[in-house]
């Protein structure tokens, strides 16, 4: 693994530090979602961040790569008129799996139980058609329950 230093506005570190994860986790709960949705006959599984200045997520993309987590760099969103760092499928449970021996928010931690069965890290997920769509009425019963319904 190449040793990479970040230095950005606030941060200096090696991107694949200790130090480089802890901070990774603490702004991927400030600023971070995890969703899954279906597309047409398949499922679509994204870890994502969003912010309005594009060094964070630059920041993020480099402890990634560091952890040999290769993923599209952050691009702009005219939508929410900021950048996104969007990772998906079996590499946003790579990145999850780095991340979750830090404290985070509850509703990340039952959101990321979910996608690592629909989306195991390193591999593509092999669930039947069925265990698909178990799963992701699993994800859409707890999206009701956080809603309140």
């Amino acid at each position: 693994m190449a040793k990479a230093i970040v230095e950005s506005c606030t941060v200096k570190f090696d991107a694949g530090s200790e130090e480089a994860l802890t901070w990774a986790a603490g702004f991927f709960c400030g600023e971070g979602w995890v969703s899954i949705f279906k597309s047409g006959n398949s499922y679509v599984g994204i870890v994502g961040m969003a912010q309005k200045h594009l060094w964070p997520l630059n920041v993020v993309h480099l402890i990634l790569r560091s952890h040999n987590i290769i993923v599209p760099e952050p691009r702009y969103s005219k939508g929410t008129k900021g950048y996104e760092l969007n990772i998906n499928r079996s590499k946003g449970s790579e990145f999850l799996q780095l991340i979750m021996c830090y404290p985070m928010r509850n509703k990340h931690t039952i959101r990321a139980r979910i996608y690592f069965r629909m989306f195991p890290p390193g591999e593509r997920y092999k669930q039947r058609p069925k265990e698909r769509a178990e799963l992701y009425a699993e994800w859409l019963q707890l999206r009701i329950q956080e809603k309140g319904g």
